[in-house]
């Protein structure tokens, strides 16, 4: 038998009503942690990088050798990568609150990261080259806008979901049937066996029940997998929701919230929402 102890405050509270309170820059940022722990970023960032060294854009492959090149592209893509997540995710989740459609939200956010980008490869190339930085500025920034366009939509497109109806709902209650289930294993009976939600925190999955909450050290993909066979739906990057304790959808500032039956509210990622709209319209 797992034993169960208290971490912090988390263990049998029940918080849900906190559940879709996230800002902007919180989203950004979780994204931001779920996005570098992946191989498949940093691969795709490498060949970026590899690419650049070997064409040589804006002057680069006369003026520097190609171990400076690779040195150069690897600075100047990780900075602008970094500078322009953390300007287009919070521009775009802005854009769509205020009340534009998802796309132009998403071309908002891209404009907005293009001006950033584009002053600071026009500095890079400054620094390295020479000339006059406004100029440079003017030059690059159609180019910074595009590219950074092209990114959000790719950056949106790679998690897309599924969009299959989730899987039949039980006719009978988790807790009422016996379930090969590890992360049910793992969680306390005073916690019972009716989930709510599930939502990823670093190393551990949040395991929310009628009864309260508790964290369990388990990767979040693993645990919606394990649970596959209860009813479930992925609902976010870092959320997973039992459909039979969802009341509706409810959309407000261009946000859109799944209300349980318990009367919390849970975020509904924009790359999810065609499965979400199909389950609960």
């Amino acid at each position: 038998m797992p034993s169960f102890a208290p971490i912090g405050n988390e263990y049998y509270v029940d918080d849900m009503a906190k559940f879709a309170n996230d800002t902007p820059l919180s989203t950004t940022l979780g994204e931001w942690r779920m996005l570098v722990r992946r191989p498949k970023f940093w691969a795709v960032l490498g060949g970026v990088i590899i690419i650049l060294s070997l064409v040589g854009p804006f002057g680069t492959f006369d003026a520097l050798s190609l171990p400076q090149r690779l040195g150069y592209w690897a600075a100047v893509a990780a900075a602008s990568f970094g500078i322009g997540f953390f300007v287009s995710m919070p521009a775009a989740i802005y854009a769509e609150r205020v009340g534009l459609p998802d796309r132009l939200a998403l071309v908002v956010g891209g404009i907005a990261a293009g001006v950033p980008v584009a002053w600071l490869n026009a500095g890079a190339v400054q620094l390295v080259f020479g000339g006059e930085l406004l100029s440079q500025f003017w030059s690059i920034l159609p180019y910074a806008i595009a590219i950074c366009i092209i990114v959000v939509y790719l950056y949106e497109l790679q998690d897309d979901p599924p969009t299959q109806a989730p899987p039949a709902i039980p006719t009978s209650r988790p807790d009422e049937r016996p379930v090969a289930s590890a992360l049910l294993r793992k969680l306390p009976p005073e916690l019972g066996r009716d989930i709510v939600c599930l939502q990823a925190q670093d190393h551990y999955v949040k395991v929310t029940t009628p009864n309260g909450s508790a964290l369990v050290l388990m990767r979040f993909r693993d645990a919606v997998q394990d649970l596959a066979g209860l009813g479930g739906l992925r609902v976010h990057r870092s959320w997973w929701v039992r459909t039979s304790q969802i009341d509706r959808l409810v959309r407000r500032n261009g946000k859109w919230l799944l209300r349980s039956r318990l009367g919390g509210e849970i975020p509904v990622g924009r790359a999810y929402r065609k499965a979400v709209r199909e389950a609960f319209g």
